[in-house]
């Protein structure tokens, strides 16, 4: 009996793929209002186009995760700078004021309205951490922190 036969069953059954879900799901991707702005060759092979959504998703998680590690190090590398500011201020209690100071004029560079004035600002504070003498750590701790808000504030001016 041609029923038994599990091909003769296969054969019978419609495999068809709603084609018009399909063109609806990419058209919501694509953000498109009519499907004469879209290839209709996109959707003549259906397994085509889900492999091409698959690896589209992949390619999106892994840029995300990327852009995550990026923002990340970032993150670490601001506290560093916020950490080493700390501990320069209590290591150096005979220079605080001082240190105070410095702090504030590099500070002051986020209040800049131009490359050019930054420039000064960070040339003159620079010196000033030149100047204040104590440890090799101390000064390059300084104009570290000096360096991260001076670039912070170009990327913004």
């Amino acid at each position: 009996m041609d029923t038994d036969n599990p091909l003769e069953r296969l054969k019978k059954i419609d495999f068809k793929i709603d084609t018009q879900a399909l063109v609806n799901h990419r058209m919501n991707q694509l953000k498109v209002d009519s499907v004469s702005e879209i290839s209709i060759k996109k959707f003549r092979n259906p397994t085509h186009e889900l492999i091409d959504v698959v690896r589209e998703n992949h390619s999106l998680d892994e840029k995300y995760h990327i852009e995550m590690i990026n923002i990340l190090q970032k993150i670490e590398e601001n506290t560093a700078s916020i950490r080493a500011i700390v501990e320069l201020l209590q290591n150096n209690s005979d220079r605080q004021e001082q240190i105070l100071e410095l702090l504030k004029e590099v500070i002051s560079l986020g209040t800049v309205k131009s490359k050019e004035e930054a420039d000064s600002v960070f040339q003159k504070t620079l010196t000033k951490i030149q100047g204040l003498g104590g440890t090799v750590e101390s000064v390059q701790t300084l104009i570290g922190f000096l360096n991260t808000v001076y670039n912070s504030t170009i990327t913004l001016l």
